[in-house]
């Protein structure tokens, strides 16, 4: 038997750019995209948290470390430059895999910033060591078993955006319920 399963997402991310005249896809800042998993051409499911749309594209790469996060071609009708979306890729798995599968998943503030990391084996973590120094950055968890990519190295990419991950709980009560 195959189960499906959340595989990456990236909650709460804010729409910085739209554009009706290119091919229709969802470009994300390729540091942000790799963190979680997420492979250039992956279908993904997007949910605009403003009007509850959803609507299913394919992930492309934008330039790392801007906190892109662009609609193009009809997608751009889905939503509007400063609105909030959940991105998500699923996974299948078998029932052997999905006993210890976990999502990747970060936790976006309005400036497309971590304010939480969860994946792995992770443990909580406040928000307010949300951004120590480069250097200072804890190895993750490879991706799960059930992913259909390879792993990708999320330590490197931690450190190419300059921060290290939070994980686990966020201070902010409204980020402590993810949906």
């Amino acid at each position: 038997m195959q189960l499906t399963l959340l595989k990456s997402k990236i909650h709460r991310a804010t729409v910085t750019g739209a554009s009706l005249d290119y091919e229709d896809s969802l470009a994300i800042s390729a540091d942000l995209a790799e963190l979680v998993g997420l492979v250039p051409h992956e279908k993904i499911l997007v949910g605009n948290l403003s009007n509850g749309q959803r609507f299913e594209t394919y992930a492309i790469y934008g330039e790392p470390r801007r906190g892109l996060v662009e609609l193009n071609g009809a997608t751009a009708h889905r939503g509007k430059i400063g609105e909030r979306i959940t991105i998500m890729s699923f996974a299948r798995c078998t029932l052997e895999e999905a006993a210890v599968h976990e999502p990747h998943i970060v936790v976006l503030n309005e400036k497309n910033e971590i304010v939480r990391y969860e994946g792995g084996d992770s443990e909580s973590t406040n928000s307010s060591d949300a951004f120590p120094p480069a250097g200072a950055v804890e190895a993750l968890a490879p991706v799960s078993a059930c992913s259909p990519v390879s792993a990708v190295d999320t330590t490197a990419a931690a450190i190419s955006c300059g921060f290290a991950l939070p994980r686990g709980k966020s201070s902010e009560p409204s980020l402590n319920s993810i949906t």
